[in-house]
């Protein structure tokens, strides 16, 4: 029987609301209720939660910190499975199996790279996303070999961009002078609407 995740709507909310794990499983699982009032206490956790649905109809409930900056103890990242839960009547049917392999599946989709750490402390990461593993698999490989050449570009970075990224984080230990001889417009250079390309 085919397993998907589907968003909690109006239609499926009482449903869901009304699954309910064995007995003797609720001090290890707790309730979908239960679930979705910590996701509304925590928003920084960035919860991210579908009803686990067989046959069209909801079966269990699966909530996953989605991509957050971790801010251990309270907050577990970037990616955290905070809540499985499978119905007492569709246990056994390998509907847990299949809701994990397939939330693992859409954050193998979904690749960042950490380029360190902004000035407020705040980690910096590029994503990238695709249809397929092999497509996020070489667009990564992409953001290691720029991070490895220490380039940090876009495709739309202009020569406008650089230039004033030079003049406000590459004249440190120049003269005030020499600033403003590099700062102040030159006749002749029309500097907005170029784009750089790649060199190599």
């Amino acid at each position: 029987m085919a397993v998907t995740l589907g968003e909690i709507t109006d239609r499926n909310r009482e449903a869901v609301l009304a699954l309910r794990v064995a007995p003797g499983q609720e001090r290890f699982v707790g309730s979908v209720r239960n679930a979705l009032a910590q996701a509304a206490r925590y928003p920084h956790a960035n919860p991210w939660y579908r009803a686990v649905c067989a046959a069209g109809e909801p079966a269990g409930f699966v909530m996953v910190s989605w991509d957050v900056e971790p801010q251990p103890p309270e907050i577990i990242g970037p990616w955290f499975l905070w809540k499985l839960l499978i119905d007492q009547r569709h246990q056994g049917r390998g509907y847990g199996a299949e809701a994990v392999w397939q939330v693992a599946g859409l954050v193998r989709a979904e690749g960042a790279i950490s380029f360190g750490y902004g000035p407020d402390g705040k980690r910096i990461r590029r994503k990238v996303s695709g249809k397929t593993k092999q497509e996020v698999r070489a667009k990564l490989q992409a953001l290691h070999q720029e991070l490895n050449s220490g380039v940090r570009s876009s495709s739309t970075y202009t020569l406008r961009e650089a230039v004033d990224d030079w003049l406000r984080e590459g004249l440190d230990g120049t003269s005030d002078r020499t600033r403003t001889l590099y700062e102040s417009p030159r006749p002749g250079y029309q500097l907005s609407g170029i784009v750089v390309r790649q060199a190599c």
